[in-house]
């Protein structure tokens, strides 16, 4: 089945103080996408952060990718938990599995995941937060110290090899690139509900970095950041702009 978001009833979340006014839909049933190919490897080879939120929708449809490129991916795998891969640019992969399960169809998980092969301790090479929370693993190959994890190829939002589309909302995407950053820039715990909520992020981006807000439904891959770095619509409308999102979740 396709996701669909309604645009009826909404829930009880309360005002937060920032406010994400639209997400992203992505159907799998429509093969919809992102793309992007920069045109240089960006401030760093080995050091970026990606942060967005997500709400599933179909949560049995095969692998479901939220970013992918030549050398990493972040997916949702069909069984509900997250899993990627951490080849960078040597050959062979490195993946890597949750133990955690997200199969809520009705929540906004805030995912954070960052990439800094310049550690010295292989676990601080790459960590993964969901609202706020670091995420242990069922099962992990982490990439050498500083292995190149991306250079000037196409990258997706979406999708990976043609096969696995993500099928849910997406908002607030950000990536960073030459910082390794914590969830603390993008969120905070809220002192009256307890639940994770979105802060607006203050900082920089790097020279690949981007920001999607989604705000502009003849623009869905505008960058509002100050970078210009814009990205291709593929198979998506400006009927899949939605009011669905981490400050206004609907029903």
């Amino acid at each position: 089945m396709a996701f669909t978001s309604r645009k009826g009833r909404q829930g009880v979340q309360k005002d937060t103080g920032y406010s994400i006014d639209n997400s992203l839909r992505f159907n799998d049933d429509d093969s919809a996408y992102l793309s992007r190919t920069p045109g240089t490897a960006g401030t760093s080879e080995t050091t970026f952060t990606v942060s967005t939120w997500v709400k599933r929708g179909d949560v049995s449809a095969s692998p479901q990718s939220i970013w992918d490129t030549a050398e990493c991916t972040l997916q949702f795998h069909n069984d509900g938990r997250m899993f990627g891969n951490l080849r960078g640019t040597v050959s062979g992969n490195l993946f890597w599995y949750t133990d955690a399960y997200f199969r809520d169809t009705s929540a906004w998980y805030h995912i954070v995941a960052v990439y800094d092969t310049t550690q010295a301790t292989d676990t601080n090479r790459f960590k993964l937060y969901v609202n706020g929370v670091l995420q242990t693993f069922s099962s992990i190959s982490y990439p050498a110290q500083n292995q190149s994890m991306k250079n000037a190829t196409v990258h997706y939002i979406g999708q990976e090899g043609t096969t696995y589309y993500m099928d849910g909302l997406l908002a607030e995407y950000n990536m960073v690139d030459g910082q390794a950053l914590t969830p603390a820039d993008f969120g905070e715990t809220d002192e009256t509900y307890g639940h994770w909520k979105p802060i607006e992020y203050a900082g920089t981006y790097g020279t690949n970095g981007f920001y999607l807000d989604f705000k502009t439904s003849g623009n869905l891959g505008n960058d509002a950041s100050s970078n210009s770095n814009n990205w291709t619509p593929n198979n998506l409308a400006a009927t899949d702009q939605m009011l669905d999102s981490p400050t206004n979740n609907f029903c």
